[in-house]
């Protein structure tokens, strides 16, 4: 199989920061010669292919948008153009995720199959998604887009390209609290009684409470005193914190935890955890590395969110599985050139797989027979 690289440069090609498509619908429907569905709202590009069949759905799901790169003069190459510098690629959305729909694109133009393959797209994953996924999943139904098995190209991949799959991910909630104190001035110490001071206590408890939940992630993302005047002892510290946890036990024991400390504590759940009602997929990709690269894939909810998460009401069976997350959204974002070429084959095998294990399965189960009484 050889890499159609003009389709890819012309992706890596848009500049197609948050909530911006800019122009890469057009490049994917020249490229699949098929008219999408227009899903757009207001500033957000949602939109839709489908190869013609009357199996059941598979649907590939995407982003086009792309986080900022940052300084230019950090990368080795200006960000929105592809290059290749001794086999590895660069470009700005080369892993999250422009790579994986190249590869969605070229299964649905090259792989025979008699499963209906759809492919979902929207320009705005990596900001507030608002008027993204979410706001369009109630409009799938009326058009006939009622999911299956659900595929999603997000980077999963740790050391080599297929060795791990997501079918849950972890929630996200945010915290502030305050630690109060009396302002003072700093050379009247023993008059003012400084918030700064508890810290070292409360990062011990923090620790403790880290140790209560091994499988979450707690982390201070902001520290901060109400004043900053060189020679005044401020009121109050306050922080911010990210919880990433699977289990709303672990939302509730944090909770409680934070709110002995502040009982004004601010908290808010910015992204559900959600987790795949069904388990046929993890076997089938689990097969399928083993197949095609001789290793054995292994699940993970580790990582950021995703669009996943808003599928789980109407799509039974939800998989993500993608290329190495290392350098997604860093400077330099890269893979490499044979990376590339084996999510294509992986998925091309996905494909083939899935079709073979319905029709195993519609052929193991007799059809019902109705006796005269």
């Amino acid at each position: 199989m050889k890499m159609d690289t003009q389709y890819l440069k012309d992706l890596i090609a848009q500049p197609s920061i948050t909530p911006r498509d800019h122009g890469c619908k057009d490049i994917i429907a020249r490229y699949l010669n098929l008219s999408p569905l227009d899903l757009s709202i207001s500033d957000t590009a949602n939109y839709y292919f489908e190869t013609k069949s009357d199996g059941p759905l598979l649907l590939f799901l995407g982003h086009t948008d792309v986080v900022n790169p940052g300084a230019y003069s950090s990368w080795k190459t200006p960000p929105f153009e592809l290059h290749t510098i001794e086999e590895q690629l660069y470009g700005r959305g080369l892993v999250d995720m422009k790579g994986a729909i190249w590869a969605f694109s070229h299964v649905m133009k090259h792989t025979n199959s008699d499963l209906r393959l759809g492919m979902l797209l929207t320009s705005d994953e990596e900001g507030t998604g608002i008027n993204g996924i979410p706001a369009i999943i109630p409009k799938l139904a009326k058009n006939h887009i009622i999911p299956s098995w659900l595929l999603v190209g997000e980077p999963t991949s740790q050391d080599q390209v297929g060795d791990t799959y997501k079918t849950a991910r972890r929630g996200s909630a945010h915290f502030q609290l305050s630690i109060k104190g009396k302002q003072g001035h700093t050379a009247y110490p023993h008059l003012a009684k400084n918030p700064c001071n508890k810290l070292t206590a409360f990062f011990q408890q923090l620790s403790q409470l880290s140790q209560l939940l091994p499988e979450c992630d707690l982390s201070i993302y902001h520290l901060s005193t109400n004043s900053s005047v060189e020679n005044m002892i401020p009121q109050s510290v306050t922080i911010k914190i990210n919880l990433r946890y699977h289990l709303m036990s672990d939302y509730e024991l944090t909770l409680k935890t934070l709110k002995v400390i502040d009982p004004e504590l601010k908290c808010r759940i910015s992204a559900q955890p959600y987790s795949s009602k069904e388990n046929l997929l993890p076997s089938i990709i689990e097969q399928v590395s083993l197949d095609v690269l001789g290793i054995h894939a292994n699940p993970s909810v580790l990582g950021g969110t995703s669009d996943a998460r808003w599928f789980e009401s109407i799509c039974p069976n939800i998989i993500e599985y993608g290329l190495k997350n290392k350098t997604a959204h860093q400077c330099n974002e890269s893979c490499s050139y044979q990376d590339l070429l084996t999510l294509t084959h992986l998925y091309q095998h996905f494909v083939k797989s899935l079709s073979a294990t319905l029709k195993t399965n519609s052929e193991s189960t007799p059809d019902m027979v109705i006796m005269d009484q």
